[in-house]
């Protein structure tokens, strides 16, 4: 007779769980509460089915610390490179120089170094520059320039010629009577009517013969080397009268007179006159002056006088706009009002870092303001 068993299970209890999982202990005890009604193959499946799969290994400390410093140093080294791109200076944009000169083919200098010939252009750096222009047929010169970055400055310069030095070995000497038309012999030659000049005598006494109405007149003259020397005999003037020298020092060219009569220039290095005191009228018509001075002149003997000239004014304007030098003085940018200077002729220089250079004479006088103005942007 077939028989049915039936078995039955109880409830397991419930697990308990440490951090460590389940314990294996109570799941094998839940199991021997069946006693010996299992068999051993059951037993070992429900042990099975209550021990629990081993809890999953915590990473491994030491590998993530690792790899979180190799992440810092990674961005650390981003970083520290971004920074440097963001310190390291920028590039010097450079200027450009062209240089243009009266003569061309002269020598041109930046800081001592030989950059070229003229015409020239050159590549510098931004900043304050000296150049120095030199060359056969033209006197050396100087010039600051100041560069912007990226800027062009182009410079026209006209180049003074070289003075010609000459080692003097003879002068000169100028005659003048009064009235004139009067035959003048030197050292014994004939050498026409006067006013006349006399020049390349030999340095040294000279014997100068002049006949008039009145007679004739001898006067010795010395010449110096490298001079000239004024005569001037007027009407009625005794032939036997003493007579000295007279030397006017003057920035500009005045005319000398004694009592409303001219007696020279001075221009000239010396001027004969009788011995005495005398007044001395000097004047210049053009610059409206006019001054009196009162000298000595000894027998044979070289008077002095010197002459202090007033002040003038100048204006001086440039389109667009130039920097300006009166004399080889910087007196700032145009415009230029009522700059004050001494009368006479004064050398004006223009700059402008487009159009170059430009250069003038100006004339001051007592007349009227002087004054000039110049387009830069015409050559």
């Amino acid at each position: 007779m077939n028989s049915l068993k039936t078995s039955r299970f109880p409830a397991a209890p419930p697990h308990e769980t440490t951090a460590e999982g389940v314990s294996e202990d109570k799941g094998i005890a839940a199991l021997d509460a069946f006693g010996t009604e299992l068999s051993p193959a059951t037993r070992r499946n429900l042990s099975a089915i209550h021990r629990e799969p081993p809890a999953a290994r915590p990473p491994h400390i030491g590998s993530a610390a690792k790899w979180i410093g190799i992440m810092v140093l990674a961005a650390g080294a981003a970083a520290g490179g971004v920074w440097a791109y963001a310190k390291r200076p920028a590039a010097v944009v450079p200027a450009s120089l062209t240089l243009n000169t009266v003569p061309s083919g002269l020598e041109i200098a930046v800081a001592g170094k030989l950059a070229g010939v003229t015409p020239l252009t050159l590549s510098l750096s931004p900043g304050n520059h000296r150049v120095r222009i030199s060359g056969a047929g033209a006197q050396p010169r100087e010039i600051a320039v100041t560069l912007k970055a990226g800027e062009t400055v182009v410079q026209h310069l006209e180049m003074a010629p070289t003075a010609t030095v000459l080692t003097a070995t003879t002068g000169a000497m100028t005659v003048q009577t009064e009235p004139s038309r009067r035959a003048v012999m030197v050292d014994g030659i004939d050498r026409g009517f006067s006013p006349l000049t006399v020049p390349a005598l030999a340095a040294g006494d000279h014997l100068v013969v002049v006949r008039g109405a009145s007679g004739v007149m001898r006067r010795t003259v010395t010449v110096k080397a490298g001079e000239t020397v004024s005569l001037v005999i007027a009407a009625g003037e005794s032939p036997a009268v003493s007579a000295g020298w007279l030397t006017v020092v003057s920035p500009v060219v005045l005319q000398l007179k004694v009592g409303g009569r001219l007696i020279g220039t001075s221009d000239t290095d010396r001027v004969l006159i009788a011995a005495g005191d005398h007044q001395i009228e000097m004047s210049n018509d053009e610059l409206g002056f006019r001054t009196k001075q009162r000298v000595t002149v000894g027998p044979g003997k070289t008077a002095e006088a010197r002459v202090r000239l007033p002040q003038g004014t100048l204006s001086i304007n440039a389109v667009p706009w130039a920097e300006v030098w009166v004399g080889g003085e910087r007196v700032g940018e145009t415009p230029i009002a009522n700059l004050s200077r001494r009368i006479g002729v004064h050398d004006v220089i223009l700059r402008h870092p487009e159009f170059g250079e430009r250069t003038a004479s100006l004339t001051v006088s007592l007349k009227q303001t002087a004054r000039l103005g110049v387009d830069m942007r015409k050559p």
